[in-house]
């Protein structure tokens, strides 16, 4: 949440404007919304989602976080594209976390999906969407011990199956692990068909949406200063065709801002 307040504020610098208004989109379980609620007390915000069962436990799990403030998360069942203002308030904030709009494939439906990103946009306001580079088959087990401790640790099973290399389609899984021995189980859990996007095919499709300004934002290291240098912020225009979809693995975030 503190990246999206940075975010928000780098490129409204000499404006009074503040971000207090949150929409969170393919929100799931609106964990990113709930949090943004709790972080102020003059904050809002509007999950999107179009699972009706997924939004009905993050109801659940608002009032459980959130108690009487889950008045201030509004939750909408609808397809992202298919709901702006004047249906909805525009925001300060649109956030498509969790790689959630790698489900673009084409390039023409990404730009139509941040078009609508951007009309819901206050002036000033900021789109941000994560990606990830890097791709190799395998999976990766992590060991989780719940806070709740009616639930019996679990193993998290992260699986990258497959890259077709012409398209950079690919066929990443979740599945958990439960109980061990002859009682242990696999349940199968997600399955995402992505796309990876470059970064300079997201900056281009954000400037052709519309948007007024695109960066990517990562990790900058000076190699001359050592590691005190590295920050966290946007990246060099200039060195953006270095970021191989299908070379080193890491975490970018495309940020997009209106006027």
């Amino acid at each position: 949440m503190g990246f999206i307040l940075r975010a928000h504020h780098h490129y409204n610098r000499g404006y009074d404007r503040i971000a207090t208004r949150l929409r969170e989109d393919f929100a799931g379980s609106a964990a990113v919304a709930c949090a943004w609620v709790a972080m102020d007390e003059n904050h809002r915000a509007l999950a999107v989602d179009n699972h009706g069962p997924t939004l009905r436990w993050a109801q659940r799990y608002a009032h459980r976080t959130l108690g009487k403030r889950a008045e201030d998360l509004h939750l909408v069942m609808s397809d992202v594209v298919d709901i702006a203002p004047p249906l909805v308030p525009r925001v300060d904030a649109v956030a498509a976390l969790n790689f959630s709009a790698l489900i673009y494939h084409d390039a023409d439906d990404l730009k139509h999906y941040m078009q609508s990103a951007r009309r819901n946009l206050r002036p000033g306001g900021v789109f941000v969407m994560d990606f990830f580079t890097g791709f190799k088959t395998g999976s990766t087990r992590t060991r989780i011990t719940p806070d709740d401790p009616a639930l019996p640790p679990f193993v998290y099973i992260w699986e990258q199956r497959a890259l077709r290399p012409r398209s950079r389609r690919i066929d990443c899984r979740i599945a958990f692990e439960v109980g061990r021995g002859r009682g242990r189980r696999i349940l199968r859990g997600f399955r995402y068909d992505w796309r990876l996007w470059s970064a300079e095919e997201l900056v281009e499709a954000a400037l052709g949406a519309g948007f007024d300004h695109a960066d990517i934002w990562g990790k900058r290291y000076n190699a001359g200063l050592g590691f005190r240098s590295t920050r966290f912020g946007p990246l060099p225009r200039a060195g953006l065709g270095r970021l191989d979809p299908t070379g080193d693995n890491a975490v970018f975030y495309l940020v997009a801002n209106r006027r």
